[in-house]
């Protein structure tokens, strides 16, 4: 085979790997913006989170497509970022509306076990802001909630006896949230204690 038709066999292949890769990245961008503007409307109880992550969801399964239409490039690594996101946009949405936590493979479009652990794990940071905000607006009843529910997934997750070859990047992320939730139980404490306090001077003063 001669030099020029050896690289330009090449140059083909590169061609379609990189082509194929610009649209998975626009798509990937697209997607995870969505659903981190739906969490973000979550926090706020403001309207539109369906939608939003109706958009995650269509850019996600067009990524799929993509990828199912060229089975031998390996383009794995572009769905990571928009797999945790949509996660942990479908997971919060769950726990604020009290309802099932979904699995990963019920999810829609269904999500791999290990992404789902990596969005799991970062719904358990946005879980802290949720019970910080619920104790600033003295709702703290639910604070304690979602602070049970943190506990409960990162027990759950911690359980995992798996090294970082099978699940790159989780025992790290679940090291990290460990201190987030010892922290938290901290300000909450404080925060009950506060309360109770106050709720006491306040009947002795009616008193």
């Amino acid at each position: 085979m001669e030099y020029d038709d050896i690289f330009q066999d090449i140059a083909r292949e590169l061609d379609a790997f990189d082509e194929v890769r610009e649209r998975l990245m626009v798509l990937g961008r697209r997607g995870i913006r969505s659903c981190s503007e739906a969490i973000k409307k979550l926090h706020r109880h403001e309207e539109g989170v369906d939608r939003l992550i109706d958009d995650a969801r269509s850019a996600l399964k067009e990524m799929l497509a993509i990828a199912m239409q060229h089975p031998k490039l390996r383009v794995d690594s572009y769905f990571d970022g928009i797999f945790q996101e949509f996660v942990e946009a479908n997971l919060l949405g769950s726990i604020f509306t009290g309802g099932n936590l979904p699995g990963p493979a019920e999810l829609d479009p269904p999500v791999p076990a290990v992404q789902y652990l990596t969005g799991l794990c970062d719904t358990i940071g946005e879980l802290r802001r949720a019970v910080l905000d619920c104790t600033r607006e003295e709702r703290l009843g639910d604070a304690v909630r979602y602070f049970g529910i943190m506990e409960k997934l990162h027990d759950h997750v911690n359980a995992l006896d798996y090294p970082n070859a099978v699940i790159p990047d989780v025992r790290h992320k679940s090291d990290g949230n460990r201190k987030l939730i010892n922290a938290t139980r901290s300000e909450l404490t404080m925060a009950m204690h506060i309360h109770k306090l106050n709720d006491n001077l306040s009947k002795l003063g009616k008193a």
